[in-house]
């Protein structure tokens, strides 16, 4: 009865192949992740675990997942959008622990890796926001991780020794009404959803308990409640568009912006960040095929987005583009072929910076007031939006992932539109006011 139960579980084990994800070797240290199958949890499911070696000592380090064995096999090439995700953050948190292995490895001992690791430490605040930064920044989320560091500093200048515990309901109401004197709320909303991910993240790994919890789930639950902000969104109308064409910039720099701008419109309202990142090999059959990066890192996906090569679009290519069309080659010669994604983030930073102060001498010049880089696509989706084009064709050109997203993207457009109509009337009956009373005189 053992021996057929014995080779049962060998015959499971092999079926489903269960080995490390990663392994590193570093002196005399050695680590990997694994799947934990020593104790299962309930439902099939096991948890993923970081598992360092030294001197014939384990240490077995949390992931906060848990798999079943059929996943696991699944998981170095794993297809699936969460299997994906799951994936990518579990090995973000390994290389964390490699590149601590690496400098302590000489002197290495448990209680080193804990105190770099922070461990002991997790109901601090700050500790959460350091690890999710680097997390961002070994996966390339430059731009993310900004983000969460800036949110940290503002929550640290507000309270400087701020622990999970820390933050209730009366505690996120206080720094509100300290943050909203300085920042607007649109960037208070992403700072706190950044707090938020990290309370979820802690309450998933078991350092805090959920009761803590702090933020709104649901409608009337009586949780704190982000307030979403409501970031102005100014679109060009197809008047001050044919106006912004004919203008003639005074200098070289200032053109050329000028022609960014129209090339963003031209290519489907495409971001600064890909238009600098992109190649000649995508451009096939007189179309541009690009991903845009802010959805490949926020989803995972890479819906291809297809845009005509119009006339106006190639003029403006052939005269600011690269010479060299060799296939790898990017189109335009700003940004280098080897750029990290720290100096792909500089760089974009930088031409939309330069872009965005010709915009405003431009919009001077022109009597339009906000004019800036993002101008071009929402400029492109109203007058889509107004020529009657269907929403999905207009989901499509602008890679959003969801119709919904398109919808909510364009009513904040049509509420720009309806005050400037209402304006307009205002404008008239004060001018009709005023002929009234110049005739009575």
């Amino acid at each position: 009865m053992y021996n057929k139960l014995f080779a049962y579980a060998m015959k499971n084990e092999i079926e489903y192949k269960i080995e490390p994800l990663k392994t590193f070797s570093h002196g005399n240290v050695t680590g990997g992740v694994i799947l934990d199958t020593r104790r299962e949890k309930g439902r099939g499911l096991y948890p993923v675990k970081y598992r360092i070696t030294f001197q014939r000592k384990q240490v077995y380090y949390k992931t906060g997942y848990d798999l079943s064995k059929e996943d696991w096999t699944l998981l170095p090439k794993a297809k699936g959008k969460d299997l994906k995700e799951t994936k990518q953050l579990i090995i973000s948190g390994f290389d964390i622990i490699e590149s601590h292995v690496k400098d302590i490895k000489d002197f290495f001992s448990f209680e080193a890796l804990d105190k770099r690791l922070g461990k002991g430490k997790k109901e601090f605040v700050s500790n959460a926001y350091d690890l999710r930064i680097e997390e961002l920044n070994i996966l390339g989320q430059v731009g993310t991780a900004s983000i969460y560091n800036s949110a940290k500093v503002a929550l640290f200048e507000f309270n400087p020794n701020l622990k999970f515990e820390d933050v209730t309901i009366k505690f996120l109401e206080n720094f509100e009404r300290h943050a909203i004197e300085s920042i607007t709320y649109s960037t208070l909303s992403i700072y706190l959803r950044t707090l938020r991910t990290l309370f979820n993240i802690a309450i998933r790994d078991g350092d805090v308990l959920a009761s803590a919890y702090p933020f709104s789930k649901t409608a009337n639950d009586g949780g704190y409640k982000i307030k979403p902000g409501s970031g102005t969104k100014i679109a060009l109308t197809v008047e001050q568009l044919t106006r912004f064409i004919s203008y003639q910039p005074p200098t070289k720099a200032m053109q050329r912006s000028k022609d960014l701008f129209m090339l963003s419109f031209h290519l489907g309202g495409i971001n600064i960040k890909d238009l600098l990142l992109l190649k000649w090999k995508q451009i096939e059959q007189n179309e541009l095929i690009y991903v845009r990066a802010k959805t490949k890192n926020t989803t995972g996906t890479e819906t291809k987005i297809r845009i005509p090569l119009t006339h106006e679009a190639v003029i403006i290519i052939n005269q600011w583009g690269n010479q060299d069309r060799s296939p790898e080659n990017r189109i335009l010669p700003f940004m280098p072929l080897d750029a990290t994604p720290k100096d792909i983030r500089r760089i974009t930073l930088n031409k939309v910076r330069c872009i965005n102060k010709h915009l405003v001498l431009i919009g001077e010049k022109l009597n339009i007031v906000g004019i800036s880089s993002y101008v071009a696509r929402h400029s492109l989706a109203t007058i889509m939006k107004n020529s009657g084009i269907s929403e999905s064709f207009i989901k499509e050109t602008l890679g959003h992932t969801s119709i919904k997203t398109t919808q909510n993207y364009l009513k904040s457009f049509e509420t720009d539109q309806r005050r400037e109509q209402f304006e307009k009337i205002e404008t008239l009956l004060k001018k009709q006011a005023a002929k009234n009373d110049d005739s009575n005189k």
